[in-house]
């Protein structure tokens, strides 16, 4: 009975330590799109201090055990990936949204080509970020891609004259590009 009773006990402590583990991640994505201000750093270590007084206790049941191992696991997994992406920020080399404006008959090809390359660079960091498997397109068809979605809505304009607003942001636990218009008066 009190085996139960224990049991109990053990469940719901592992499950209030999961539910504050996967509200902090989404406090977390919103510090990295801004739109949190402050980094969630009293919630970590909050859950951090809770999962080390837990981790001490002795739990006899395998599988509860398991499970109280994996949750540390994630937690500390999630620690060093946050912790990367706030050097990241304070080094100024992160950037939540990539936005770039590429003129749709450029002048400079070689300009052109670096703005793709921020792009893409920004697609692949949010495609590792929503941690999808498989490998990510090749940069040449992404230009391929972008140089497509170009030429349509030139063709929808009927004018050569615009620019081409691309931006690369995180939609249903996938990146999505977005194209954005400006035609020239």
């Amino acid at each position: 009975m009190a085996e139960q009773a224990d049991r109990k006990a053990i469940v719901r402590v592992l499950d209030d330590v999961e539910a504050r583990l996967n509200a902090l991640k989404v406090r977390y994505e919103q510090y990295f799109s801004q739109v949190e201000k402050l980094e969630p750093v009293k919630e970590r270590q909050e859950l951090d201090r809770r999962l080390r007084e837990f981790s001490r206790r002795r739990i006899i049941q395998t599988d509860l055990r398991f499970r109280q191992m994996t949750l540390s696991s994630r937690f500390y997994s999630f620690c060093q990936y946050w912790d990367r992406i706030v050097r990241r920020i304070e080094e100024g080399k992160f950037f939540p949204e990539h936005q770039s404006s590429i003129p749709h008959r450029s002048s400079s090809g070689q300009a052109e080509d670096m703005q793709i390359d921020a792009i893409y660079e920004e697609f692949v960091r949010i495609r590792l970020s929503c941690n999808l498997t498989g490998s990510p397109p090749k940069k040449e068809q992404f230009a391929a891609l972008v140089e497509k979605q170009r030429e349509r809505i030139a063709e929808k304009l009927g004018s050569a004259d615009f620019d081409l607003k691309l931006s690369v942001v995180r939609e249903g636990g996938k990146p999505h590009i977005r194209f954005q218009v400006r035609k020239h008066t």
